[in-house]
């Protein structure tokens, strides 16, 4: 015999020795920060080791012969119970396959964690069938990973999706945004009488309406791979790298608009009406704002050209500049409208527009 070996820990009080027959079962029993437990095919408790004390509460004398189900329920995250047939136990004891997801198990004094766990099929000496289970609590890390969650989704809904993907870019890479020129197509769009109708209603009914046709743009801009810029009290700014996908999104809007306000009328209420100004050419793309809040937008005359031609879009009509219209695919729906007047501009612009008929989106 070794003399220099070192002793081998007693088997936990009230546990049989199960368990302890698993390789390494000494240097398991003392393990802190892994759970360790293993069940027999009945579904009782025959080993508990430090770590399974520590993380539950429970003590190896307080697991000993107990039903596993009662000592720690286990479900998954649509609070499916993983105990029993069918469950992530009895599996493992059927198929002999390991496995491992993150499970919740509720523990002593009617806590829940969210733990990671790995069962594996073990043997007793005496044959019998039994799953030696690890664990260990996650629950600070899933936390996180769900708070982190709640803030992508909520920053989703108040930056543009550039604006997002840069912030994530950002957040693994060290290296600061460039400004830089690209060419993209803007859509301006705008509610017509809007200050009439703020001053005419309440302002829940005002903000939900608003939050309605922001809706409506907004899901078109996706649809059509768009990026919506941002949202200026009524207006709405987008961005596009083809003009035809502006287009499209433009007769999408308009399109959902004509079955918004049949639901609007059968309510009762005055319909919406908007304006669509295109304009394509090259952009300033940067970062701008203070220390504490920025945000990734495109400026430059072809966004103030686009803000423009809309203005001079009347009720429901679509706009474009010659720079747009020499680009997209369907010309025959579109008729010139002559050389217009813009503010900032010291000559007169050629600008289309879509003609009464619709065409397909």
């Amino acid at each position: 015999m070794d003399e220099s070996a070192p002793p081998k820990p007693p088997a936990p009080a009230g546990l049989n020795a199960l368990a302890w027959s698993v390789p390494l079962g000494g240097l398991l029993w003392g393990m802190p920060h892994f759970g360790v437990f293993a069940v027999t095919s009945n579904g009782r408790v025959t080993f508990w080791n430090k770590g399974a004390e520590l993380l539950t509460g429970y003590s190896a004398q307080e697991a000993a012969q107990a039903a596993i189900g009662e000592l720690l329920p286990l479900h998954d995250f649509k609070g499916t119970s993983l105990i029993g047939r069918d469950g992530l136990l009895e599996r493992c004891l059927v198929t002999g396959t390991p496995s491992t997801q993150k499970v919740r198990m509720g523990i002593k004094d009617r806590r829940v964690l969210t733990v990671l766990m790995s069962v594996l099929p073990v043997t007793s000496p005496s044959s019998q069938q039994s799953v030696a289970v690890f664990f260990q609590d996650v629950s600070r890390e899933e936390d996180m990973i769900q708070a982190q969650r709640s803030v992508n989704d909520n920053l989703k809904k108040y930056v543009s999706d550039a604006t997002y993907q840069e912030a994530l870019y950002k957040s693994v890479s060290s290296r600061a945004v460039k400004p830089e020129t690209i060419e993209r197509t803007v859509l301006f769009l705008d509610m017509v009488g809007f200050t009439t109708f703020a001053e005419r209603h309440d302002p829940e009914t005002v903000i939900r309406t608003l939050n309605d046709l922001l809706g409506i743009c907004g899901e078109a801009v996706r649809d059509c791979s768009g990026d919506v810029d941002k949202f200026i009290g009524d207006s709405v700014m987008a961005v596009f790298e083809e003009p035809d996908a502006a287009l499209r999104a433009a007769l999408e809007i308009r399109a959902a608009l004509v079955d918004f306000n049949i639901l609007r009328q059968r309510k009762g209420e005055e319909p919406i009406r908007v304006r669509i100004g295109l304009n394509t050419g090259s952009l300033i793309r940067g970062e701008i704002g203070t220390l504490y809040r920025k945000e990734l937008t495109v400026m430059g005359d072809v966004v103030n050209t686009a803000a423009r031609v809309q203005s001079k879009a009347g009720p429901d009509e679509i706009y474009m500049t010659q720079a747009t219209y020499d680009q997209i695919g369907n010309k025959e729906y579109f008729a010139p409208v002559g050389r217009v007047a813009l503010k900032g501009k010291a000559k007169k612009v050629p600008l289309y527009r879509l003609k009464p008929k619709l065409p397909e989106i």
